[in-house]
């Protein structure tokens, strides 16, 4: 078992994003459970693995754009637009 973990955030959408995270954790172990339990095939879990991460892979590579520094006009920050993007 793992410790806890707090998150602190100070926008809505900053908890959206946690809370579509976390219940993405929840689909992959649920997927995982049903497997070790055979209700699924490997395939099954494989395809529902898949699309279950590739909808959290579009969530990361959004946050890992708005972060880009390199694409800021003048180092300039404004988290509504970072907020747009995710």
């Amino acid at each position: 078992m793992f410790d806890p973990v707090i998150f602190r955030f100070n926008h809505p959408r900053t908890g959206q994003f946690l809370r579509f995270f976390m219940r993405v954790n929840e689909m992959i172990e649920k997927l995982y459970i049903m497997w070790l339990r055979g209700k699924i095939t490997e395939l099954q879990y494989q395809t529902g693995f898949g699309n279950v991460t590739a909808d959290l892979q579009v969530g990361i590579d959004c946050t890992t754009k708005a972060f880009n520094v390199n694409r800021r006009v003048n180092g300039k920050y404004d988290p509504e637009d970072y907020i747009k993007k995710i």
